[in-house]
């Protein structure tokens, strides 16, 4: 399960699985966001909030998800990561999302690390 919560006025996506992701999960993310994208361009920020990551339902949910990162991941021109502890949410983000795309990472955007 992926909860969302698009913060329209700032064009931030908060991401928070609590467990594991369904196929269902990317279509109503999509659902909630195309439209802003559509309409303002891009999102100011995507941030993921997770202690540990849940996996996937099935075969199908994992392909959904890659489809659906296929579909967005030049819109978010920043990206944050969080879960505990943070110094190394930190340096694993800054490897992982920092290297990978033009999207830049913006540690303060979640209380700073």
């Amino acid at each position: 399960m992926l909860n969302y919560n698009l913060l329209k006025d700032e064009g931030i996506l908060i991401l928070t699985p609590t467990g594991a992701l369904e196929e269902s999960d990317f279509a109503a993310v999509a659902r909630a966001i195309d439209p802003y994208i559509e309409e303002k361009g891009d999102l100011r920020g995507l941030m993921i909030e997770a202690k540990s990551f849940p996996g996937w339902n099935d075969f199908g949910a994992f392909i959904s998800h890659l489809r659906f990162i296929r579909d967005h991941h030049r819109h978010p021109l920043y990206r944050a990561a969080r879960r505990e502890p943070l110094r190394q949410c930190r340096s694993e983000a800054l490897r992982e999302c920092g290297t990978r795309s033009r999207a830049r990472l913006a540690p303060r955007a979640i209380g700073g690390w």
